[in-house]
């Protein structure tokens, strides 16, 4: 059972800049560096986005900058314990993954990371990197806590392979 040691996730440098952290530490774990604001200014076409990051500072399906940088493999509903297994020790792939949360205006995704699995005590676990607190927070969660949203405050629901 796998992790993933070399994925590590910044802080998003925005409020709904989950789609380019989570997309940078991707990029990063691949040996290409590079800042939030590139990503972001690239995948909307808009180069100001990197004096003014503020002004671009909005949610963005994370399929759309994975593209764009060229990392994008595939996208699912949430993947069985065996499938995230067979990304993270077979193919040395940390996972993105959509946490869906009912708001008071109405459904918002959140992007995080898969970066390791194991079995502890016969319960399937995962290590989820979340771009949104300060310290670009590493947690071992329990799948199906994951999948329920019992722990992240919403369900787990899109995955995106990534190469």
């Amino acid at each position: 059972m796998g992790e993933l040691n070399s994925v590590v996730i910044q802080h998003q440098h925005q409020d709904q800049w989950c789609w380019a952290a989570v997309t940078q530490a991707v990029c990063q774990y691949f040996g290409n560096v590079t800042t939030q604001e590139d990503i972001v200014s690239r995948t909307l076409n808009n180069p100001g986005c990197a004096s003014a990051p503020g002004s671009c500072d909005f949610p963005f399906p994370l399929r759309f900058a994975l593209q764009t940088v060229g990392r994008f493999g595939d996208q699912n509903g949430v993947l069985t314990f065996a499938d995230v297994q067979q990304q993270i020790d077979s193919l040395a792939r940390p996972l993105a993954i959509t946490v869906s949360f009912n708001g008071p205006l109405g459904e918002t995704s959140h992007y995080c990371l898969i970066k390791g699995c194991s079995t502890v005590g016969g319960l399937p676990q995962v290590t989820v990197l979340d771009p949104a607190p300060e310290n670009g927070a590493e947690s071992r969660i329990a799948y199906d806590d994951l999948c329920s949203g019992v722990i992240m405050g919403g369900p787990w629901t899109e995955s995106f392979t990534v190469k």
